[in-house]
């Protein structure tokens, strides 16, 4: 082998394992940006019409409120400070019989229920392996439903699923995000 065969044979291997190192980076310590997209209500209802708030979840919102222990949850959380502790948790499986029918018809488990500040309930359901849905409730009616829905590239049962998109709608406002992957990011992550 000449020098030069040599110093090429070197260099390759040098390619090789920076470039084996900067995949091995980009797979195990990835960052991305979540990013409003500029689209319009009706593309928006186009792409995920689930997002409307509808008849149905405001009957589920109804039958929510009529629980008694979610007014307990209500009155015991009035006027405290959003913390850990001044949020009740409960075991949506108890209270399934009073408001199921009014879940979303491919919702396979509900993930959490929360009662917090004396007004606000929070119901967390999965819809397959690909997608959640938050409802956002308001006790005094104040405010309108809060509807967030999160569409996943990867199963949520994966220790780190992919997010593909988050439509959310809020009162009526709608908005689409995405996670815009930053490539090599792990070099400036000291910055």
């Amino acid at each position: 082998m000449t020098l030069k065969q040599k110093l090429l044979a070197v260099l390759l291997v040098i390619g090789l394992v920076i470039g084996g190192y900067c995949v091995y980076m980009e797979t195990h310590f990835t960052f991305s940006v979540s990013t409003l997209v500029n689209i319009t209500d009706a593309q928006i209802l186009e792409e995920m019409p689930d997002i409307a708030v509808s008849e149905r979840d405001e009957a589920l919102q109804q039958a929510i409120l009529a629980i008694p222990e979610i007014q307990d949850g209500l009155q015991e959380t009035a006027g405290q400070a959003f913390t850990p502790v001044h949020v009740r948790s409960l075991a949506p499986k108890n209270y399934l019989d009073q408001f199921d029918k009014y879940l979303p018809e491919d919702w396979t488990k509900i993930r959490d229920l929360t009662v917090s500040h004396g007004n606000n309930i929070t119901l967390e359901i999965l819809c397959g392996e690909q997608k959640a849905i938050i409802y956002q409730f308001f006790a005094d009616g104040r405010y309108p439903t809060h509807k967030t829905i999160g569409v996943y590239r990867s199963p949520l049962s994966d220790t780190r699923p992919e997010l593909t998109a988050i439509y959310e709608n809020s009162g009526g406002v709608l908005t689409k995000t995405v996670d815009k992957h930053l490539w090599f990011a792990w070099l400036h992550q000291d910055e």
